[in-house]
């Protein structure tokens, strides 16, 4: 109010214009922070979901161990291979084993099914900002 008209309509101007891309900015990076946070909860909680299947898959890999030198002896007949790993084994470790035998997981290990739990989430607010913040190509430089 105490400047001169024919300056304040412009510095109001300049004002709004600059807040205008301090809140884009800031709106921008809060989607970013949001996007980025579910992807490193989902890493995060992939890595304790892996963690626990590797623990749970030890005393399967300990079995490995002793059916492998088994059925890699070539001096040991075909025949004799079942009969001599259910009698050094036991059928009700074998089958125990058996019982415990896990799904494999994709080829991602499973990060994809864990970043969908934040779905749910992220589209509350996501096709708000995208609808609300128009994206252009920087123009084409000449060479």
């Amino acid at each position: 109010m105490r400047r001169e008209p024919n300056r304040r309509h412009p510095i109001l101007l300049t004002l709004l214009a600059q807040s205008s891309v301090d809140v884009l900015d800031s709106v921008v990076q809060l989607f970013d922070q949001t996007l980025s946070g579910s992807e490193s909860r989902a890493r995060i909680k992939l890595r304790e979901v892996l963690a626990e299947r590797a623990k749970l898959s030890e005393d399967r890999l300990a079995l490995l161990d002793e059916i492998l030198p088994v059925l890699a002896d070539a001096g040991i007949p075909d025949e004799a291979v079942g009969t001599l790993l259910r009698g050094k084994i036991g059928m009700s470790r074998l089958i125990t084993a058996n019982a415990g035998a896990t799904v494999r997981l994709p080829k991602d290990h499973g990060h994809l099914a864990l970043l969908e739990g934040s779905h749910t989430y992220i589209r509350q607010f996501a096709p708000k900002v995208l609808e609300a913040v128009r994206f252009k190509a920087a123009p084409r430089r000449s060479r």
